[in-house]
């Protein structure tokens, strides 16, 4: 993806490194938080695309994600408004920053060994699991959205990622 600064007015404190990609709702950037010096991601959404009420309920979204405390599951850490943004990406949240490859990226599993892929799956079952006992659903489950990161000392680990699509469980539609 793109290295150019982007096009997009930073909240202060981030450091803008590259763009990761691009999608309907917004755009990914990585950046760095100049504070903490750490990578992290920074997602940044079309506010033209939302409806009056909605910046409150993302908030309120946002707040839930990041109650979420699990190895399997991509942290979220701050919440941002910039009324003034001269473009249309005026919300914005961080991520944790995962450097690994999504799932669909992977060898195929004839190529790699069953005891890895077992893991992986148990991992990303432990992920759900987790999201399902503190009562979310993650709406958007699909290999792009598992990255799988190699450790140094050979094994996996799992992280679900991307949470826009998560809602509250409504415990009376049970």
């Amino acid at each position: 993806m793109s290295r150019k600064q982007s096009d997009i007015r930073l909240p202060e404190g981030l450091r803008f490194m590259r763009e990761l990609g691009r999608g309907g709702m917004g755009v990914v950037l990585l950046v760095e938080d100049i504070q903490s010096q750490s990578l992290r991601i920074l997602k940044s959404l079309k506010t033209s695309d939302l409806s009056s009420g909605h910046f409150e309920q993302l908030q309120h979204e946002f707040m839930m994600l990041s109650q979420l405390n699990h190895p399997n599951i991509g942290k979220v850490y701050d919440f941002y408004r910039l009324d003034d943004s001269p473009s249309d990406h005026c919300i914005f949240f961080t991520g944790e920053y995962v450097d690994g490859s999504p799932l669909h990226k992977l060898p195929h599993p004839e190529e790699m060994d069953a005891r890895a892929w077992i893991d992986i799956i148990v991992q990303i079952a432990r992920a759900l699991q987790y999201i399902h006992n503190s009562g979310m659903i993650h709406f958007d489950v699909k290999p792009s959205n598992i990255i799988v990161n190699q450790q140094p000392d050979g094994s996996r680990q799992v992280k679900l990622i991307d949470f826009g699509l998560s809602q509250k469980w409504n415990q009376s539609n049970t």
